[in-house]
């Protein structure tokens, strides 16, 4: 089975699951159109999957925190 890497808009962060659980959660979101379909890969490169996830979500949280810095 093919898993997906996504950007989930609504939840401001990076996900990983079936193609069915990302048309799931597309469909039901107000910004569909801002879904990044990043990656696909089987099964087997799970813990490859997890890993990107962790430093995607990482990177995106330490983007976060520098557009804050420069508010102040």
């Amino acid at each position: 089975m093919k898993k997906l890497i996504w950007y989930n808009p609504d939840l401001k962060q990076y996900q990983w699951g079936s193609g069915a659980q990302y048309k799931e959660l597309r469909a039901k979101s107000i910004n569909k159109d801002a879904f990044t379909l990043l990656f696909k890969f089987d099964q087997s490169n799970q813990a490859l999957a997890n890993k990107i996830i962790r430093e995607l979500n990482s990177a995106r949280k330490d983007e976060s925190w520098e557009s804050e810095l420069k508010e102040l």
